[in-house]
């Protein structure tokens, strides 16, 4: 719950993440069990935006100083974005 925005950085939420999954494993009967899943794609959510978001920024950059750079950049970023986040919507868009 003390989860901040998904630009800012996430090392509490990391550390959450790491709770609730020891939480569910311990805890499956747990009437909190659908509560904690939820969160857990509320987080999971928080971190694909901030992955997707730090992506783009490096596409907006390739037309700069040095434009040949942030493109390679931009490329591993997008290709590195498709393998951690395989479901994402923005895997399309990406490519």
């Amino acid at each position: 719950l003390d989860a901040p925005d998904f630009n800012l950085d996430q090392q509490s939420s990391k550390e959450a993440v790491s709770a609730i999954q020891q939480f569910v494993g311990r805890f499956p009967a747990s009437a909190s069990y659908e509560r904690a899943i939820e969160m857990l794609k509320d987080l999971e959510d928080r971190f694909e935006k901030k992955a997707y978001s730090e992506a783009e920024m490096y596409y907006r950059l390739k037309d700069g100083l040095f434009p040949g750079d942030f493109y390679r950049a931009c490329i591993i970023n997008f290709q590195k974005f498709a393998k951690d986040y395989p479901e994402s919507k923005h895997n399309e868009e990406l490519a």
